[in-house]
């Protein structure tokens, strides 16, 4: 009986990280999609234009700043790809640019979220506890 609970743990982990959502808006367009991000002015200005807040992504979400000058765009949406957790820098043509790519729950907003991380790691608590148990 113990290995099928361990199964479902395992199985319900796993398929948690098939599609994710992701925050979708372009600072320019949305209140509250700055580098500062605040989700109420965002779901309100998103409401407003009759449209989601977020979407579900394949590859997991992106965020990317421009800034040049006094300048500055943010975007939020789905990475076009498979990408590694992070962010990466660069300059070009006098502006700095920022792209940053994360695989979990809404977690390209300025607070990072680890939801799915979190599923893990009481996966793996709850099998050391019966294996724990068991001697």
């Amino acid at each position: 009986m113990e290995i099928y609970f361990l199964a479902a743990v395992f199985t319900t982990a796993l398929s948690m990280g098939d599609a994710i959502r992701c925050y979708i808006c372009h600072s320019g367009m949305l209140a509250g999609c700055k580098d500062t991000f605040d989700f109420s002015r965002l779901a309100r200005a998103s409401a407003s234009l009759d449209m989601e807040p977020f979407v579900e992504c394949e590859y997991g979400c992106q965020k990317s700043k421009t800034q040049s000058g006094d300048y500055s765009l943010v975007l939020r949406g789905c990475a076009l790809g498979v990408q590694d957790h992070g962010c990466q820098y660069m300059q070009a043509k006098g502006a700095d640019m920022w792209f940053c790519y994360c695989n979990s729950e809404l977690c390209n907003s300025a607070q990072h979220r680890t939801a799915n991380l979190w599923c893990y790691l009481l996966a793996i608590a709850t099998c050391i506890l019966i294996i724990y148990r068991r001697t």
